[in-house]
């Protein structure tokens, strides 16, 4: 499935494979989105998202490091099981906006 990225609610909402064979077009339609959004805190929902691999985790340091470099945070406001499942296995729960609520 075809990696698409949209600004939808405020957010910028994935869907398709975040996975070798769409990163370049993922890191592209990324970083565009969170050159040309309002300047605040990138809110990105991973919920239709059904397959992120390694490369799709680089890309999503690489977007919260340039999000950091603007004095920005990334924050994955929600994702799907398969998304959820990485982001944990890589230990990199402090991605998800609710990953706070968790350790309170």
């Amino acid at each position: 499935m075809d990696f698409e990225l949209e600004h939808r609610d405020g957010r910028l909402r994935a869907s398709g494979d975040m996975n070798i064979y769409s990163a370049n077009a993922m890191k592209q339609r990324l970083l565009t989105c969170m050159e040309s959004d309002g300047g605040g805190d990138v809110q990105l929902d991973l919920s239709e998202v059904a397959e992120i691999d390694t490369c799709g985790l680089q890309i999503l340091l690489l977007a919260e490091r340039m999000a950091a470099a603007r004095g920005r945070s990334l924050r994955i406001v929600d994702a799907s099981a398969a998304a959820r499942e990485v982001l944990t296995l890589c230990g990199l729960d402090r991605l998800r906006a609710d990953a706070s609520k968790r350790a309170a």
